[in-house]
């Protein structure tokens, strides 16, 4: 299944797409969803009909394509979820596959999109990692401000780590008056630029603030199962 996923990814990038999606109609949870578009593909029954009652136009020909392929690739497989993970309207879904031509373990990147869980699988291959909503960025954002300003809204402080929130913190205590205006007013004004995957599963925030020169990268990292916020740069 791996192989026949890379394949296909193969042909999606060729075509200049970046990335598989499928989707299940509302309700539901991604792995049930990933779960079911396997099990269809597996039994045969994933024709075009299907996926394009259930994807986009263009993955609904991709996976057409390679149905044939992913059907005799899938006899005599069983799936299990081993790992699922679900951040507002994102989640990481990894399969265990025993059986089957290639078996092994397969990750899907899922994504609701009108009330729908739609499956994503990434060109780039990666390992357990968790993903990050678009409203995770935004309240990191919101506690790196906090955690910059004079008293700090304490309702923010769990979601930065104790080193980080102690440390802007204690920053904060030795500013002057003068520095903390500038700082107040370069924080009102900040802005997310955008955000990548690091090798380590962390996220890298990439901001942009007024008359700073540079775009400074704030460090978020998954501690005991939450998004926190870790490092400045």
């Amino acid at each position: 299944m791996k192989k026949l996923i890379k394949m296909a990814m193969v042909v999606a990038s060729v075509g200049a797409m970046l990335g598989l999606v499928g989707c299940n109609s509302g309700g539901g949870k991604p792995e049930d969803v990933v779960l079911n578009v396997l099990k269809t593909m597996q039994a045969g029954k994933a024709d075009l009909a299907f996926l394009s009652k259930y994807c986009e136009k263009d993955t609904a020909k991709l996976f057409a394509g390679f149905g044939a392929q992913m059907t005799e690739a899938l006899q005599g497989a069983t799936f299990s979820v081993a790992y699922a993970f679900v951040d507002d309207d994102v989640a990481v879904v990894k399969i265990k596959q025993e059986g089957g031509r290639d078996p092994g373990s397969s990750y899907y990147d899922v994504k609701k999109v009108d009330d729908q869980w739609k499956i994503k699988i990434n060109k780039e291959a990666h390992g357990d990692y968790h993903c990050i909503s678009q409203k995770s960025i935004s309240e990191c954002v919101e506690a790196f401000k906090a955690a910059a300003s004079k008293g700090g809204d304490a309702k923010y402080k769990d979601m930065c780590t104790k080193d980080f929130w102690d440390g802007m913190q204690g920053r904060v205590a030795e500013a002057s008056a003068e520095e903390l205006d500038g700082m107040k007013k370069a924080l009102n004004g900040i802005k997310v630029k955008g955000h990548k995957q690091k090798s380590d599963g962390s996220i890298q925030v990439e901001l942009e603030i007024p008359g700073e020169s540079g775009a400074p990268k704030l460090i978020i990292k998954m501690v005991d199962g939450k998004w926190k916020v870790s490092e400045i740069k």
